[in-house]
């Protein structure tokens, strides 16, 4: 398994293919994550992580700045590290690996400069969620109705 880090720039992203054996020494659980991305939600230009909790909640985790720029991935590792020393609920409520199987977190999909969530539910529906700076809100706009063929993927991206 591979993670994928972010080095932001301004608007762009750099991106570097880390071993999951790497960023668990850095971010232990993060394997048990059922999803994570690392994006500059927050518009500090410094990267954030978004994860699904194990209680089915999408939670951010704002990054501080590393020396030299980027992010300091110790930041990330656990929520005591990262800025403002907690993470807060970005996603609230029905975001179980039940509910939605896939979830993918892209780049500015929507040109408002923050970065999207992509998801696959249950019923086979795929929904496009536009960013915030603080947290989702409503059920995302369903952009494929539900059906059997993304019911039967086994990843998205």
């Amino acid at each position: 398994m591979y993670v994928r880090a972010w080095r932001v720039y301004s608007r762009f992203a750099v991106t570097m293919t880390v071993s999951a054996s790497s960023v668990s020494r850095v971010m232990p659980g993060l394997s048990r994550r059922a999803s994570s991305q690392a994006y500059d939600v927050s518009g500090d230009a410094v990267a954030d992580l978004v994860y699904r909790s194990e209680s089915g909640k999408l939670m951010l985790r704002k990054g501080k700045p590393a020396t030299g720029g980027g992010v300091d991935l110790v930041s990330l590792a656990a929520a005591a590290n990262s800025l403002g020393g907690a993470d807060t609920t970005y996603g609230a409520a029905n975001w179980t690996v039940a509910s939605v199987p896939f979830v993918m977190g892209t780049p500015d999909a929507d040109n408002d400069s923050v970065p999207d969530i992509w998801a696959v539910r249950s019923d086979g529906s795929v929904r496009f969620h536009p960013g915030s700076r603080t947290a989702l809100s409503g059920d995302g706009g369903e952009m494929v109705g539900p059906n059997s063929h993304w019911r039967s993927r086994i990843a998205i991206g």
